[in-house]
């Protein structure tokens, strides 16, 4: 199997690169550069013949080579509505220009989307029906707008619905910006909303199942449905730093990244159970000792002392 891969340097992307080469595919990975605590920064040189990088952006990207699969991770994450532009650009702009470019190239097209595109916070349960209602941030609504221009396309795709990731390779980090918001105290308060949190790996694993059973449309691949109070005591402890967040209503003062961390995203993923089979194998518990071992071993945050 032949795979070109973007976002291969995120959290995601790197656990699917780490998939993709156990599975025995060749993958090419597009990067702008290669950070040396990702996964490919590691062992790009180990595995290179199953490894190609490709080095570039989404909005210049074009080959005349053939592919059995395009895994698209690559996006912005970041909630500044400052950035809109950019997020546009890159999220929207960038997938319409990848997807056209290679058009008669691939066989499948997976779709890294998000379980903000499916939750704006005003539904209790959140599954694949709830398509459209995305949260307001120019993340949510950048990506929502790549799933609905890809849903409009001759050829389906596959799009997938991660909630909130954790997980070793966060090299940015992205989603394992919580943990150094706890530990350098740049969050003091936060709302006690349920939140679903996923490990990369599942996510990964989930999407390559889907893709084994040359599945299309839109699936929702989570975990467990936790409330934030018990989320953050697990944390605290998995870093060996006190629990002393105060939980209060946040305002419209309180910072993007918070409001959207803190956003309800209580989820049922029946649909990938049933058609996907898939059964995510790490517990929250599992997920943040992985996370917490990859910031110490890369010295990315060392553990607090007691």
């Amino acid at each position: 199997m032949k795979v070109l891969l973007t976002g291969s340097t995120g959290l995601l992307g790197s656990h699917f690169a780490e998939q993709l080469i156990g599975r025995g595919a060749k993958v090419s990975a597009l990067a702008r550069s290669i950070p040396q605590k990702s996964f490919l920064g590691q062992f790009k040189d180990k595995y290179s013949e199953q490894i190609e990088i490709i080095e570039g952006d989404l909005q210049s990207f074009s080959t005349k080579a053939n592919f059995d699969v395009v895994i698209h991770c690559a996006a912005k994450t970041s909630v500044d509505h400052s950035q809109k532009d950019e997020i546009w650009k890159i999220n929207f702009e960038g997938t319409k220009h990848l997807y056209s470019s290679l058009k008669g190239q691939f066989a499948k097209w997976i779709q890294i989307s998000s379980v903000s595109t499916l939750c704006d916070g005003s539904a209790d349960m959140v599954d694949e029906s709830n398509q459209g209602q995305a949260r307001k941030t120019p993340y949510a609504e950048s990506k929502l707008a790549a799933d609905q221009w890809l849903d409009s396309q001759d050829q389906k795709s596959l799009i997938i619905h991660p909630c909130y990731m954790l997980g070793s390779w966060d090299s940015k980090p992205s989603s394992g910006a919580v943990f150094h918001a706890m530990k350098f105290k740049k969050l003091e308060t936060y709302q006690n909303n349920y939140k679903n949190f996923v490990a990369a790996s599942d996510v990964a694993n989930g999407a390559l199942q889907a893709l084994e059973k040359n599945l299309e449309g839109h699936y929702l691949l989570g975990n467990e449905n936790v409330s934030l109070k018990k989320f953050f005591e697990m944390m605290a402890a998995e870093m060996n730093i006190a629990f002393d967040l105060k939980e209060e209503e946040l305002s419209e003062s309180s910072p993007d990244w918070a409001k959207e961390f803190c956003a309800a995203s209580k989820v049922d993923w029946s649909k990938a159970k049933k058609e996907i089979g898939y059964l995510p194998k790490v517990s929250l518990q599992q997920m943040l000792k992985e996370t917490m071992n990859y910031f110490e071993e890369y010295k990315m945050l060392r553990r607090a002392k007691s």
